[in-house]
């Protein structure tokens, strides 16, 4: 899969979690009207409506739910790992007598 398609389902995924387009872009770090082309551009490249937006909110639609309940935890899991993966490594320090 494209780059671009990981990003498009993680901008989708914050969206659907945030339930507001402006909170998931300064998530994000990108700003509402960039996240707004980029769902309007994965839900164009599916053919199908992810999201139900009104003036006060966004929440998935059926598809979107059943979207995010698919690839929602596989995000926290690379998360997870990534994390791990770069967290400090801690050693223990070992001090052995010696004999003369």
């Amino acid at each position: 899969m494209a780059r671009r398609n990981l990003n498009d389902l993680m901008a989708f995924v914050t969206v659907a979690r945030e339930g507001s387009f402006t909170r998931a872009a300064a998530t994000l770090g990108v700003t509402q009207s960039a996240l707004s082309q980029t769902i309007r551009g994965l839900e164009e490249h599916l053919q199908i409506r992810l999201l139900t937006r009104t003036t006060r909110s966004v929440s998935p639609t059926p598809a979107g739910e059943r979207l995010m309940q698919a690839i929602g935890h596989r995000f926290d899991d690379i998360e997870a790992e990534l994390d791990a993966l770069t967290a400090p490594v801690s050693y223990t320090h070992l001090t052995l007598p010696t004999t003369p």
